[in-house]
């Protein structure tokens, strides 16, 4: 992979980049959404792209990327009502 004018081998690991993160190195624009809204991931290379979300706001801060070697986990959602 091409990166700043430099060869670079792919890395997933996710970078924290303010409300998103990112992997290091990769083939496309991969997104992973902090929360807060209703995206959750995309991804894009070119005119072609890709996304996942939720119908309701999902909650903020829903990851901690160093405390899982790179990877975003999503935090278990408390239900209220179960009925």
């Amino acid at each position: 992979m091409e990166q700043d004018s430099r060869w670079a081998n792919i890395d997933t690991a996710l970078s924290d980049v303010g409300a998103i993160l990112e992997p290091k190195v990769a083939a496309a624009d991969n997104t992973v959404f902090d929360g807060g809204d209703t995206e959750l991931v995309s991804v894009a290379k070119g005119d072609a792209s890709f996304g996942l979300g939720w119908q309701e706001t999902l909650p903020a801060q829903l990851h901690e990327p160093g405390d899982r070697g790179g990877s975003a986990v999503r935090q278990p959602v408390p239900l209220t009502d179960c009925r």
